[in-house]
């Protein structure tokens, strides 16, 4: 007769599987606690006290990445089929890619290349900012601005068919 110690670890130890396979498939821990049965709270503790299963977390997690990583290249690559309708009835369908995940991938596999190259350095003394301005060019600036903005807004109100604040037409 199994004891009652004996079939909740033996339930446990098929949860924990059931859980590391689900990651390993889907790459989500909200997932695949859903499909185990697991709540969160328990996975993460069993994560944070059992080095082992830490260790096959991360390998499952790992491998749920590889995953999401292959489906991105096949969307990126071969892309997908999406029916068309016309009134209501679909005609056929077209292939679409999607550049987005061919960006972040090229960006992901050559950084060096393909990263957004943004440097800030906030030590620089040579700084051309209005602090620098005077007064005079300053006041320039800002009315500049405000008679760009009127403009634009005249624009708008033209193009709604309201009156032009410009003309009054």
């Amino acid at each position: 007769m199994a004891t009652r110690k004996g079939t909740a670890h033996a339930d446990a130890h098929q949860k924990k599987e059931a859980l590391l396979t689900a990651l390993a498939e889907s790459g989500n821990v909200s997932e695949a606690c859903n499909q185990a049965g697991v709540p969160r709270r328990t996975a993460y503790h069993w994560r944070s006290k059992e080095p082992g299963f830490a260790e096959a977390w991360a390998k499952a997690a790992a491998i749920g990445v590889e995953a999401l990583e292959d489906e991105a290249r096949r969307r990126a690559f071969r892309g997908w089929e999406e029916p068309v309708f016309y009134q209501g009835n679909a005609t056929g369908a077209v292939r679409r890619f999607s550049d987005v995940l061919l960006i972040f991938l090229l960006k992901g596999a050559k950084p060096e290349k393909y990263r957004d190259n943004v440097t800030a350095d906030v030590n620089s003394r040579d700084l051309t900012s209005e602090r620098e301005l005077t007064d005079t060019e300053r006041t320039s600036r800002v009315a500049a601005l405000l008679a760009r903005h009127a403009i634009a807004r005249a624009q708008q109100d033209a193009d709604a068919g309201g009156v032009d604040t410009l003309t009054g037409e």
